[in-house]
């Protein structure tokens, strides 16, 4: 049996990241590029009309240029690991992008529209050590049909930008090379697509209206300085403290795998969360470990779980006192730091170690302190005593299934936007307002 699907005329939207991966990125910075590629796919997989028409492409020119992903949609595209090594091979790389220009862009034929011309991103560290101005007017004449706009973005102290201004008029300055705001870039390259509600009214002329901070224009002497440094939106912190025991096995540790999937995917639906969001996790069994850092939801990755041992409870309280002491940003008198962390606690037993003296030092932190911390006891062999011992906000499960499972971090992601949404207008902490927890779950008093 034939069947048709239809007729696919959504024109794709190319966006090439040409980037420079010479010895001059070492460090920081090209740690920072290769997460911020990352972040750059997580923020536009969460628009529909991105996923529908932006196919991404990535060259690098350190040393031999190379086209390490070829134009691949959205969906398809892997993020790649990026090496800092060799010189600025400006002229190879422009070369490398003119010909996958040429091989991948798909033109207008007859009444059928081809791909919308090109959008390239070009980020580059310091001078081109090749001869590419000699190549780039024949370049730019073979591949001119091809591309749309150039956004240059120099990084530090050794760019030549009036070589950035013979290619291109839009260039960017990014005095301050750190991997935050490296990661800040590539996350304002993503955000032009949410203005536009319609994809047939996606172009690179749109593209280039929309654009949150407006690059230089042609008539600009110097390039326009955007200070990527200031980031004034403070961070949410959201723990996560999950036994691992023995009594976990099966079905129970594989629901809390996959409800920890669910919950980041449904933080990235929503633009607050993105934008405020950490996620860290802590596991405990026989030890706790902190298996993720304090890591923004657009590049947390969840982690694989195991079941075995027994319940250290007070270790997992030890190591979460530990991590608010390294990661928590205070508040000081020139800045407001993180908000009061969020702690989700869930078990299915009872300590088999001392937890009183970790629950006394925690409660007696007099900065860096929890905000709100929520409890799940799952199955009849908690302890709801000692569980109201460490927080007033406890729920059980009775029935610890991993469909219950999942649906208890469906109610922790509920929780998590609620209080970020709150917060973009007010102070979220202890009293934050969470939504009633899901059916058949007990409230314990």
């Amino acid at each position: 049996m034939n069947i048709d699907f239809g007729s696919n005329d959504v024109r794709r939207m190319p966006v090439y990241l040409v980037i420079d991966t010479s010895r001059s990125q070492e460090g920081a910075p090209i740690q920072g590029l290769e997460q911020g590629i990352q972040s750059l796919r997580n923020e536009l997989l969460v628009l529909p009309q991105a996923v529908e028409m932006v196919h991404m492409g990535v060259i690098t020119f350190g040393g031999v240029p190379q086209e390490l992903v070829p134009l691949t949609s959205v969906e398809g595209f892997k993020a790649p690991r990026l090496e800092a090594r060799g010189a600025t091979m400006l002229g190879g790389g422009l070369r490398l992008l003119c010909q996958a220009l040429k091989q991948d862009i798909i033109p207008a034929r007859g009444d059928r529209k081809g791909d919308y011309s090109a959008l390239v991103f070009l980020i580059v560290a310091s001078v081109p050590e090749d001869c590419w101005q000699a190549d780039w007017e024949d370049l730019y004449a073979q591949c001119q049909s091809q591309l749309g706009s150039v956004i240059a973005l120099g990084c530090g102290d050794r760019v030549d930008f009036d070589s950035l201004r013979l290619i291109t008029p839009n260039v960017l300055a990014m005095p301050d090379v750190t991997a935050d705001n490296l990661r800040v870039f590539l996350r304002w390259i993503s955000q032009p697509a949410a203005s536009t509600p319609d994809p047939t009214e996606l172009s690179p002329e749109s593209f280039l209206q929309s654009i949150p901070a407006q690059p230089v224009s042609v008539q600009e002497k110097e390039p326009m300085n955007i200070d990527f440094g200031s980031n004034d939106v403070r961070r949410m912190p959201v723990y996560l403290l999950l036994d691992s025991s023995g009594s976990m096995a099966g079905a129970p540790i594989q629901g809390v795998e996959q409800g920890v999937q669910l919950l980041r995917n449904e933080l990235l639906s929503l633009p607050q969360a993105v934008e405020m969001v950490h996620i860290g996790v802590i596991t405990f069994a026989s030890k706790a470990d902190q298996v993720v850092p304090l890591t923004p939801v657009t590049t947390f990755s969840p982690p694989s779980l195991s079941a075995g041992g027994t319940t250290a409870l007070g270790d997992a309280l030890r190591k979460l006192a530990k991590a608010l002491d390294n990661e928590i940003t205070p508040t000081t008198a020139e800045k407001k730091g993180d908000y009061k962390p969020l702690v989700f606690l869930l078990t299915d037993g009872e300590p088999t170690d001392d937890w009183e003296p970790a629950l006394h030092t925690l409660n007696s932190r007099q900065e860096k302190k929890v905000g709100s911390m929520i409890a799940l006891g799952c199955g009849d062999g908690v302890n709801f005593d000692i569980l109201r011992q460490i927080t007033p906000n406890v729920l059980a499960m009775p029935d610890a299934t991993a469909d219950n499972i999942r649906a208890f971090f469906r109610w922790v992601s509920a929780s998590v936007k609620t209080a970020s949404v709150s917060a973009a207008g007010a102070a979220v902490g202890a009293g934050a307002a969470l939504p009633p927890p899901p059916a058949g779950f007990q409230i314990v008093l």
